[in-house]
């Protein structure tokens, strides 16, 4: 026992992705919330995310506080329909896709 104890996990399962608030129409934040279920403490800087409109990268905002991501760049928005995308990974490279097709007016 001069090592002590050690445990082996597999991770096969993806990170979760919850919407807080998504509403095209009032140009109100978006905001997501993301989660794995091997990390420690289930925080967002232990997992990857990229956001894109149209397949272009896109910044998220990350709110340390409240444990979200919040997307408020409107201006970055073509007119017309548009597909928004969120991917999120884990360390393990289990990841989780959440897309959308909205349409700006």
């Amino acid at each position: 026992d001069v090592f002590g104890q050690f445990v082996l996990y597999k991770d096969e399962e993806a990170p979760k992705i919850e919407t807080i608030n998504i509403d095209p129409g009032l140009n109100r934040a978006w905001i997501f919330r993301i989660t794995d279920n091997l990390i420690p403490d289930g925080k967002v800087p232990d997992l990857y995310y990229r956001a894109e409109v149209n397949g272009k990268w896109v910044r998220l905002f990350y709110d340390l506080k409240s444990d979200r991501l919040i997307f408020k760049d409107f201006d970055r928005l073509p007119s017309g329909p548009f597909e928004f995308k969120l991917q999120v990974k884990d360390n393990c490279g289990n990841s989780t896709t959440w897309q959308r097709i909205f349409k700006n007016v």
